[in-house]
């Protein structure tokens, strides 16, 4: 494929489709039955409509490609594994829904730049290696395990149930929500609030950075260790009171 092809809902191919140059763009709850296979540089957009992804439709197989939720009015549904040898997903202005069974396996990154990525009720260990949010939303109503790291510059992060991660930036952004938050390695902490009833736990440690001030208000934060570098923390009370507790045993430098 050499430029542009456009799918919409008065075509549904079966079989595999193999993107070596140019785009693919799917409208209109366009269907595809098999595999997408997209080559380096080039993509899988989305855009106008409803789309499933899952064993019996449609697996999509990224290679050094990169898969694209791009308007309002996408919505993007996937179920089972996904089988990436590479390349990314991206949500720029639309939805992307990860249902029960998600893994996506290294070394996928997904960005959310705006639009929202849920994980859905009763969505048991949703798994993506590298997550890295600049916009939008990010809201967790099963549980998300990020299996290696999460970045987050912009947005909300809104746990409503459990989210784990090995190492985690919080670099701008609000992390919040009535759920838990657990984080086993590196969390590098430089602007943005923690907020919701929740809870968060660093057994790793806590590298408080920059000197702009932070903010927990009602969550409950408990840390194993801290390197305290540098600015001020302020514990809000609002709905409840805020608990920070140090594990006994732990290393801290302030």
């Amino acid at each position: 494929l050499a430029n542009t092809i456009r799918v919409d809902t008065s075509v549904t191919p079966d079989g595999d489709l193999h993107v070596t140059g140019g785009s693919i763009v799917m409208e209109n709850d366009a269907t595809f039955a098999g595999q997408m296979d997209t080559g380096a540089g080039h993509s899988l957009n989305l855009t106008d409509g409803n789309y499933l992804f899952d064993s019996e439709q449609t697996t999509p197989i990224a290679g050094d490609g990169e898969v694209f939720v791009v308007t309002p009015g996408a919505t993007a549904n996937v179920h089972d594994s996904v089988d990436m040898t590479g390349g990314s997903w991206q949500v720029i202005d639309g939805v992307l829904n990860l249902h029960p069974g998600v893994t996506f396996p290294e070394p996928t990154t997904v960005f959310v730049r705006g639009g929202s990525m849920f994980v859905v009720d009763g969505a048991e260990f949703v798994t993506i290696p590298h997550t890295e949010q600049s916009g939008g939303l990010v809201q967790v109503d099963g549980h998300f395990a990020s299996s290696a790291d999460y970045k987050m510059t912009e947005g909300t992060l809104d746990a409503v149930q459990e989210m784990t991660c090995v190492d985690a930036q919080h670099l701008g952004g609000v992390m919040t929500g009535a759920g838990t938050i657990t984080c086993d390695g590196q969390f590098d902490w430089t602007d943005g609030p923690w907020s919701g009833t929740g809870s968060t736990t660093l057994t790793g440690t806590l590298n408080m950075l920059s000197g702009a001030e932070k903010q927990i208000t009602d969550r409950a934060a408990t840390v194993t260790n801290m390197n305290w570098a540098d600015g001020d923390v302020s514990l809000v009370k609002g709905a409840q009171d805020v608990v920070f507790t140090l594990v006994p045993g732990g290393v801290s430098s302030i």
